[in-house]
Formats: structure tokens, sequence, C-alpha cells
């Protein structure tokens, strides 16, 4: 998943594929008409970027889709996603639970209090496990997750939701 600066979620699948059963001609008509159902009314709320051989193993396909803003992609997957400001969460039902890092500092758990001073700080709180690449820098992260970089993380070890402060 990838989170860019106006909010954007671009979501890469990669997937075994099976050419005798389907053709990448035949999935992409699939995706297609799926989304056709979902962009009603004039509003491309999911676009549709890109099928294609998965570049490490040609027995797998990547499909790259984007969502314009966390609510559809919440929609379309049925899965809790947030991305906004840290003082407006509250507003939108989320509180941020279970234990902060501050990669910076060695062990530095924080506490919410000093998250919620972050107020124009982008939250990000994520169901989905899978690696999340924010357009901003990682400041704070849920306990669990692993930075791999900073605008990387690993939250498949996170359970529950995960939250990811960036600056």
């Amino acid at each position: 998943m990838y989170i860019g600066e106006k909010g954007e979620i671009r979501i890469y699948m990669v997937e075994e594929f099976d050419k005798e059963l389907y053709s990448v001609e035949d999935l992409t008509a699939m995706v297609e008409e799926e989304l056709a159902q979902w962009n009603v009314g004039g509003q491309e709320r999911i676009r549709f970027l890109h099928v294609g051989e998965a570049a490490e193993d040609a027995k797998n396909l990547m499909l790259v889709l984007e969502y314009a803003d966390w609510k559809a992609y919440a929609e379309h997957t049925g899965l809790g996603l947030y991305v906004g400001p840290v003082a407006q969460a509250g507003a939108q039902g989320i509180s941020i639970q279970g234990q902060m890092a501050d990669p910076a500092q060695e062990g530095g758990a924080v506490d919410v209090q000093t998250i919620l001073g972050y107020g124009q700080s982008t939250l990000i709180m994520v169901e989905d496990k899978m690696k999340i690449i924010s357009a901003r820098p990682v400041r704070f992260l849920s306990s669990q997750a692993q930075l791999l970089d900073a605008h990387t993380v690993d939250n498949v070890a996170v359970e529950g939701m995960t939250y990811i402060v960036c600056k």
C-alpha cells in the first residue's frame, strides 16, 4: 500500500496467475467491469492502473489499483483505513489503541497524549496486513510494527489495527 501526499491510496497486489485458466485480457476486463460498478455517477473513486507479470516471478501477476481516498478503499475492501490529521481522527470515531513507539529512540515508547500533540501530522490507521509506504516520513508507529526505512512500515506482526503518525 502506498499513501500519497494528497491521501490517494495505491495498492499493489501480487497473485499467482494460471495462464491456462484465463488471460491477462480476461482479468483486465473483469477488473474494469467491477470498477465500473464502484465508479458510478461520474466519480472515479477507484482507478485501474496496471496489470502484468510481476518482475520477480513470471508465474505471478501484479495488479495496481488507485483509490481516490481512504474512504473509497475502506468501502471497497471492507477493511479499516483512515488517513488524515491526528486532530480529526476522533471525529471519525478513531482513537489510537495499543503501544506506540518512536523509531528515533531505541525502545522509545510514546504515550497517546504525546501523539495527540501532533494534531496536524498525518495519522494512518490500517487494518490490512502488508507493507505500507507513506509519501511522508514516519514519526511514530505501533510498537509491534517494523520500520523498514523512513517511509516504509511492515505491519504483518501487529494484532488489530496499525497506527502510523507521519511528519
